[in-house]
């Protein structure tokens, strides 16, 4: 609209506007701990400030995901006490995350929190494989076909009315391909002359 405003005057209204939304804040963040399944990511962030005993600018933002609340953590840190105080006081639930070493710890301290890992990372892991190892291409194709069998599944159950005889059949049928897809990797993995990059 033509008003001219320096930086300064525009970072000093937000910084006297952000603690009224403090109280705000505080419910979203109880509300997303009162629920039983999220989902957990994070990515690096650059912020330019310098902070005492902090080499670099890299921090990292958090999301937390749950039914109801999404609530963004931006943090210097890449470490497990940022699940920890977002998720203070959980015991029990579902967090859908990669394989971070990060929600590994808050599950192996929290014995009631499940770890349900993302199906995409699995899936980009079987692509890296078919480009690095061409001779492996086809077996790693292979698992990226199950694992989109798992998608359409999953996608046809979702469809469904909640509590329909489909979405039960839809469940059922999604239940046998994961099924189907754990036996086929333990007889993978008893295969002795699968290769390294393979097994891993």
């Amino acid at each position: 609209h033509g008003l001219n405003m320096s930086a300064g005057t525009l970072a000093g209204g937000l910084q006297a506007l952000a603690p009224l939304f403090a109280p705000l804040e505080q419910a979203l963040v109880a509300k997303l701990r009162s629920e039983s399944h999220w989902h957990a990511d994070e990515t690096r962030w650059a912020v330019f400030v310098d902070v005492e005993g902090k080499v670099g600018h890299r921090w990292y933002l958090w999301v937390f995901h749950s039914r109801a609340v999404v609530h963004y953590v931006l943090d210097a840190s890449r470490s497990a006490a940022v699940v920890d105080a977002e998720l203070a006081g959980v015991d029990h639930g579902v967090i859908s995350c990669d394989r971070y070493v990060a929600y590994k710890k808050f599950a192996r301290l929290h014995p009631g929190v499940m770890l349900a890992f993302c199906w995409a990372h699995q899936r980009r892991d079987f692509l890296a494989l078919a480009n690095d190892y061409p001779e492996l291409s086809p077996w790693a194709l292979g698992w990226v076909e199950a694992i989109a069998e798992l998608y359409h599944l999953n996608g046809q159950r979702l469809q469904a009315p909640d509590g329909s005889a489909a979405r039960a059949t839809h469940h059922a049928e999604l239940q046998q391909a994961v099924q189907r897809i754990a036996d086929a990797r333990d007889g993978a993995l008893a295969d002795p002359l699968l290769a390294a990059p393979a097994a891993k």
